[in-house]
């Protein structure tokens, strides 16, 4: 039987004057943008969900905060992006600079984690 886990809500805060800048969309991203849509991560061996469907698009320059309690998915999410979980693990779309980040095998696919692109 899977363990009992508490949802818990991760926000976002963003400057109010950043907010104005567009990341663009994964259909159309603007240059140097990080845009996640709808990942999520789950741990098969645990049937474990630590990030449902999160979005977000950040626009070149913009300084973003993901604040939350103990156990929303914060680390995780920043796991996922940085491509230290197994690539089983993350489903949706990350886009850095409109394209999907690179790993030692050349890119990865939309189902699979992300990692730092070599451009960082």
């Amino acid at each position: 039987m899977p363990p009992q886990v508490k949802e818990q809500t991760m926000n976002m805060a963003i400057n109010p004057k950043q907010a104005r800048a567009s990341a663009g969309t994964v259909a159309n991203p603007a240059p140097g943008s990080i845009i996640f849509d709808k990942v999520s991560v789950v741990f098969e061996a645990t049937k474990l969900t630590a990030v449902s469907e999160f979005s977000l698009n950040i626009a070149p320059g913009e300084f973003v905060s993901i604040v939350g309690p103990s156990g929303c998915g914060k680390t995780t999410l920043l796991n996922f992006a940085a491509g230290l979980l197994p690539s089983s693990a993350g489903r949706g779309t990350m886009l850095v600079n409109g394209k999907p980040p690179v790993s030692d095998s050349g890119p990865r696919s939309q189902s699979a984690s992300a990692s730092p692109s070599s451009s960082c």
